[in-house]
């Protein structure tokens, strides 16, 4: 499950400086996590998370070099869904938001198939019956509701909230 992303080194002291997309980054210390590293995987272990600003800053164990660090900015943080705690109740992971069937109103238009994270909200990517896609964007203007027990994501009209121009 995609957790996060690696933005770059911070200071002198050993820190990365990470966008998390998880809403508490402190529960992921000490729990292996995977950097896609163009095409290879990297097992990491993040210590010392602690919050700057709207990023996160970590250390990572066994790496403490400036050089290495900065190798790892751009990369992708990923975790293995069953390691991760619980979500609060009323929350959830967006990785649970995948293969739910979306509606409009009461009709079934779609699954849900990617979540997309464009830094302001999170983009679902929804596979419609007849073939097409559409995006969904994550907002409570465009989202009624998210039931995940029986599997569902409601959406508004889309002629309330979708610009055909």
């Amino acid at each position: 499950m995609l957790v996060g992303r690696i933005q770059g080194s911070h200071g002198v002291r050993g820190d990365l400086s990470v966008r998390f997309f998880f809403d508490r980054p402190p529960d992921l210390a000490e729990i292996p996590l995977l950097v896609d590293g163009n095409g290879d995987w990297l097992p990491l272990t993040l210590t010392d998370i602690r919050q700057h600003g709207r990023l996160w800053l970590v250390r990572v164990k066994g790496i403490d070099k400036r050089e290495q660090l900065q190798s790892l900015a751009g990369r992708w943080l990923y975790a293995d869904r069953p390691l991760l705690p619980d979500p609060p109740p009323g929350r959830f992971y967006s990785s649970d938001l995948i293969g739910l069937t979306v509606e409009e109103g009461d009709v079934p238009i779609g699954v849900v198939r990617d979540v997309i994270f464009t830094g302001s909200n999170e983009v679902y990517l929804v596979e419609l019956t007849d073939g097409g896609e559409l995006c969904v964007p994550a907002l409570k203007s465009v989202v009624a509701g998210i039931c995940l027990p029986r599997r569902r994501l409601t959406i508004r009209r889309r002629n309330q909230w979708l610009d055909d121009g």
